[in-house]
């Protein structure tokens, strides 16, 4: 799943989605050699550094497929994850 990572700095990022658990997601970012991990605490995800990010997922579709694949098996994400997948909050000005 493609995605677009907004750190709290401006810089803007291009990475693909390699994996998820209830509320740590991992990513490959363009032009970095390191899987980078994410976590989501209190509907706002942070960097590895502790600092707050905005991650917008690609249009609708292939969200809502893994959603959907999450809720088929059985899963419950839990409230802070599904809010930082649905509507992630923005980043201090």
């Amino acid at each position: 799943m493609a995605m677009v990572i907004r750190h709290w700095n401006g810089r803007v990022e291009e990475a693909i989605l390699l994996s998820a658990r209830r509320n740590v997601i991992r990513t490959a970012i363009r032009d970095r050699e390191d899987v980078v991990e994410f976590r989501c605490a209190g509907g706002q995800w942070f960097a590895e550094g502790d600092l707050p990010v905005e991650i917008d997922f690609e249009a609708g579709s292939e969200l809502d497929r893994f959603l959907e694949e999450v809720a088929l098996r059985g899963l419950d994400p839990g409230h802070s994850f599904h809010h930082c997948w649905t509507s992630p909050a923005a980043l201090p000005n």
